[in-house]
């Protein structure tokens, strides 16, 4: 998915790439932030900004393939149909920020990317800056960095800005940050960690699991700050008991994500004091689910309100909003989710 100058009124949730030779989704320039994005399978990048884009991005997923699957009926060499090895499983994330490089020119690049989970191939590093653009990456597992030399932050290009915090991976690979002109080190960090999610067997039958596995470290809160339009949740990663791919995706469709989703909240709404409630159950297979709780004047941009983190299964919620009050003309929508 290629966009070019989208605005901050654009509404970006719920999408899909999958099997698509150059980039994931990539963004020339413009202002909008993005959640629930799905980049599977990609030849290049997964995630690749340019021109001075600036957003704001939450709960994104990379599964990439294998430099090493097996050759295909038509395959060339050793490269799967179409692809050529020095186009194959890129970064993960790579940012840039104007060019010509070093010009100086605004806006520059300046983007955040909060809760993601990429789960790459090994070919190159996982998250790239180039070229006068700011990032900060928090909250976020990358794994599978296996090729010697293959950093988890590299920069190309002079001017760049990182804040990175509470990014958690199995690289072992020379330092975590390799040539990034301003690094900053928010704490929280580690690599050299064990495998994050649950399980990533490409090319299976459920075979990968995007899920954080069951006691990981990952898991453990974090302290980072966090801006106010994002929500709350201080896990490495994504998902932790929900993949949010089923029904809906192509991955899923072919039968390689492993496990269900949760199943959605049937959301009940009220009034206390003034105040809306929003009440729910939540689902009755797993104890511990942390649920989002949004608000949208026109149901198509959402503002978190609140979280909620159940203590058993099939457990009664309610939410109330004190931030509102219920006043006649004026609609105010919910949705609830949980991660």
């Amino acid at each position: 998915l290629t966009m070019g100058g989208m605005g901050n009124s654009t509404v970006l949730e719920f999408v899909e790439s999958s099997f698509n030779q150059d980039d994931g989704f990539e963004f020339f320039g413009g202002n909008c932030d993005t959640k629930f994005l799905f980049s599977h399978f990609i030849g290049d990048d997964s995630f690749d900004a340019d021109e001075g884009h600036r957003g704001i991005n939450q709960f994104l997923c990379a599964i990439q393939g294998s430099v090493a699957a097996d050759l295909r009926s038509g395959a060339y060499g050793t490269d799967p149909v179409g692809w050529y090895g020095s186009n194959q499983f890129d970064y993960g994330i790579e940012f840039d920020g104007v060019e010509p490089a070093g010009a100086g020119a605004l806006p520059r690049g300046d983007m955040g990317f909060y809760n993601v989970t990429l789960l790459l191939d090994g070919n190159d590093e996982g998250i790239q800056a180039d070229d006068e653009a700011n990032a900060q990456i928090i909250n976020t597992v990358v794994d599978f960095i296996t090729n010697t030399g293959e950093e988890l932050f590299e920069q190309s290009g002079d001017g760049n800005v990182l804040d990175y915090g509470h990014v958690r991976s199995t690289s072992t690979n020379g330092t975590v940050v390799k040539g990034v002109t301003t690094a900053n080190d928010l704490g929280e960090n580690a690599t050299g960690e064990g495998v994050h999610v649950r399980g990533v067997t490409r090319y299976t039958p459920a075979g990968v699991d995007p899920r954080l596995a069951a006691g990981n470290v990952a898991r453990t809160p974090g302290t980072q700050a966090l801006p106010g339009s994002v929500v709350p949740v201080q896990h490495a990663g994504f998902q932790v008991e929900n993949t949010f791919t089923q029904g809906w995706t192509y991955i899923h469709r072919l039968g390689q994500i492993a496990g269900g989703d949760l199943a959605a909240p049937s959301v009940t709404l009220g009034v206390d004091a003034g105040n809306p409630t929003v009440s729910f159950t939540s689902d009755a297979s797993v104890a511990v689910v942390t649920y989002v709780i949004e608000k949208s004047s026109d149901q198509k941009h959402w503002s978190p309100v609140g979280t909620h983190t159940t203590a058993g299964a099939a457990e009664a919620v309610t939410f109330t909003d004190a931030s509102t009050t219920v006043t006649a003309g004026s609609p105010c929508y919910y949705r609830v989710y949980g991660l």
